[in-house]
This record gives C-alpha cells, structure tokens and sequence, in this order.
C-alpha cells in the first residue's frame, strides 16, 4: 500500500470539487483552527487504573498535543481528581464537564475545578442510563439556567446532553434554546470514516440527523467516537491497532469537513490489557500509559504538523485542483502563508463481505494524480508516515506535480 493519498473539499464550508484539468480557486482554512477542533475524553477519576498516573497523563497529552479534554464531572470527596484536572488546565489543557448529578452540586463541583472547566455538558448517553425523556429534558433546562444566572461561569458555553437513540431524542423535544452545541456520539464500528451505511445507526450523516432533532441547527459536537482494537468475536466491531492509525486522521478531516466545531476522541488510554474487552481498547495509548498506538502516533503526527498558535487570521484561496475524483482533501494555510494540502482516498480497508470475527484486512489501489495549479509553487513537499515516522520528500516544483494517492493521509506542505 501507498504512503501517499487524494478530493478538494475545503474544511468547514466543504464545497464539492470537481476534477478538471485548469486549475480552479478553492478556499483555504487556517490550519489552527483544525488542531483547535480536536479533543480526547479521559478519566481523571478512575483511581487505580492508567488514568490515576498524573505524570504519565500529562505528559501523554503534552506528546499528543491536544489542549482538549472531555471527562466527568464527578462529586468526589478526593481532592486529587480535581488538583490534576486544575494542573491540565494550567498547562492549557481545558476540559469540557459531563454533568448529571443533583444540580444543587453543579456549580460547588464546578468550583473545585474552576482552572480547568471551559464548557459544560449535560448528561451523557441519557437513553443508556435510565433516564426517562421527561428527565432528561427537564436537567438540560436546568443546567441552562444554573450556568447563565451565575456570573463565574455564564460565558461558559453549554452542549447538550447526548444520546445513543436518535428516536428517544426525538421525543425530548427542541432543546436548542438551552445548549450553545448539539452533541452526538458517531461511532463508525469497524467501517471507515466517511462511510454512510448508517451501522447501528451510528455513521456521521445519522448523528448528524438526529443531533438537529434535538438542537435544530445549533453547532455540533462529536464527544464521542473511535475505534477499538480487541480482538473479541463479539461485541463494538473492532479494527486492527494498523487501521485504526489509517482511519483515524480521516476521522478527524472527515468530521471538521462536515461542519463539527471539536470532536473528541474516545479514549486516551486502553483501560487494561485485556485484547477481549471491546471497551478497553479504544485508547490512543496502550494502558501501560505511555506506549502510542498507530492511531495515537498519527493523530499527534497530523496536530504536529499543521499547529500554528497565534491570532486568528483569513486565510487566502489558492488556484488548485486535482485529476482524481475518486480522493479528498482539506486545504490548510498557516500564518506564514504557506499552504497544507492534506489528501487520501476514502477506502474501506475491512473485507465487508465476511461475518463478524472472519473479516480480513484488504488492500484497496492506489491512484495515481496530477495536481495542477494556476502558478508553479516555489517549493512542494510530501509528508507522509503519520501513522509510523514522519517522512519529507521534496516533490519537483511545477504547475503540475503527480502523485499517488491511497487509503493514507498525505500532506503537501506547498509554498505559493
């Protein structure tokens, strides 16, 4: 298979790209702002397990270099949970708050927290956790009025509470009114990212549905999604630790293409080394705390290679298409002007056709594509490797640079 992969479809407005031989004007987005849509739920509370290591925490976190968390919040008499949430936070790790005990006890949590917490969010999985449609409705509402009559926290935003049942969903009635963000929990099993098969109803155009039912056209939220790796016959359909470093960066330029203000990657740990617990192994990181997975490493290779902090900034279009019509893409440009050109092909790298626990890993072709643009770039290079070791190649410099394209991410850092 093919380190390299590419369809134009500029992050957030997403426009379709047709392929042609001129080049054509496509908009870029500023390359921060994608680093800044991604997140990962962690565990701070969960003593005895991985998460209860604060130094390896951090530090994991620092390497993947992600300034978002998502974990609960928790009313805990261990002083610990909430002096390790309040140094992530005064490392520049912020977290987004799961809420759902008594109201009364939001904002004293809350307090305890006050350097980390940058948004709330109303109870998680509703429909999973005994919560009748009447209740969980009633608690948004609630929680609504509680952080905006407070004077500490009624900037902060507000997401709604999230659900795994887009028909218990349905019946909670609009509760746009009482969330900034929609929040849906896309899990795609063990197809890819950008597949609609609508697999237990879990697939993005689904969540994406079901989430307007709720909070109409609010911005959305994904608090929850990746992929396992065990090696159960049973249970969340699974991938390889290998595809699952493939999917993953896709996963991420797929979901902030389709309009996803931050998403949040379940989990940052494997919860124990058990390869048959389909819920232990969604970790980016093995559970000895500081072994990166495929997925882990290219997640941190992609953050690493398009971070630019600073103020935001317009980015400017550039003249560029591709021959393929087959491959996608995201345009990125960074405050010094230049562009990233971020490509791949949408395969599907399960054999479908085998039931659960025969399936096989296939190697779907790589296409070749000329990308063209309307003035030669001074300079073109390939990165590629973001699963393994980030590689550089400088590509020849011309109105026209080939390529092949396949299921792996490529980026083409490109100066105009």
């Amino acid at each position: 298979m093919s380190t390299a992969s590419l369809v134009l479809a500029a992050v957030l407005s997403a426009p379709s790209f047709t392929a042609t031989a001129a080049a054509a004007t496509v908009p870029a987005v500023a390359a921060d702002a994608f680093c800044d849509s991604i997140g990962v739920n962690i565990h701070v509370h969960y003593q005895g397990s991985v998460y209860d290591h604060a130094t390896n925490l951090k530090a994991a976190l620092q390497k993947l270099g992600v300034r978002h968390v998502r974990d609960g919040l928790v009313d805990s008499q261990w002083p610990t949970y909430f002096e390790r949430l309040n140094d992530l936070g005064r490392s520049g790790i912020h977290c987004t708050v799961i809420t759902g005990m008594p109201m009364a006890r939001v904002l004293p949590l809350a307090a305890q927290a006050k350097e980390a917490i940058e948004a709330f969010e109303g109870p998680n999985e509703v429909n999973l956790n005994g919560w009748t449609v009447e209740r969980a409705a009633q608690y948004q509402k609630d929680l609504w009025t509680t952080i905006r009559a407070d004077a500490a926290w009624n900037q902060d935003p507000i997401l709604c509470l999230s659900v795994t049942d887009y028909d218990y969903g349905a019946r909670l009635g609009d509760l746009s009114a009482f969330a900034d963000c929609g929040n849906i929990h896309p899990y795609p099993g063990g197809w890819e990212p950008e597949n609609g098969s609508a697999w237990m109803k879990a697939d993005l155009p689904t969540g994406l549905a079901g989430g307007r039912k709720i909070t109409g056209s609010k911005p959305m939220m994904i608090t929850e999604t990746g992929y396992t790796t065990h090696r159960a016959k049973a249970g969340h359909v699974a991938v390889t630790p290998e595809m699952a470093g493939i999917y993953l960066p896709r996963m991420l330029l797929h979901t902030f293409a389709s309009g996803v203000k931050r998403t949040f990657i379940y989990e940052l740990f494997d919860l124990h080394d058990d390869p048959q617990d389909p819920e232990a192994n969604f970790g980016l990181i093995r559970s000895d705390g500081v072994t990166f997975k495929p997925a882990g490493i290219a997640m941190g290779n992609l953050l690493t290679v398009l971070r630019d902090p600073g103020a935001p900034f317009a980015a400017a279009p550039l003249d560029v298409t591709l021959s393929e019509a087959q491959a996608r893409s995201a345009l990125f440009q960074k405050r010094d002007g230049v562009y990233y050109l971020v490509v791949w092909l949408p395969s599907n790298l399960w054999d479908q056709s085998r039931p659960y626990g025969q399936k096989q890993q296939s190697d779907p072709p790589d296409l070749p594509c000329t990308i063209t643009f309307a003035r030669a770039p001074k300079a073109v290079t390939g990165i590629t490797g973001l699963d393994a070791t980030l590689n550089e190649k400088v590509l020849v410099a011309a109105k026209t640079v080939s390529i092949v394209v396949s299921e792996r991410v490529t980026v083409l850092r490109i100066v105009p």
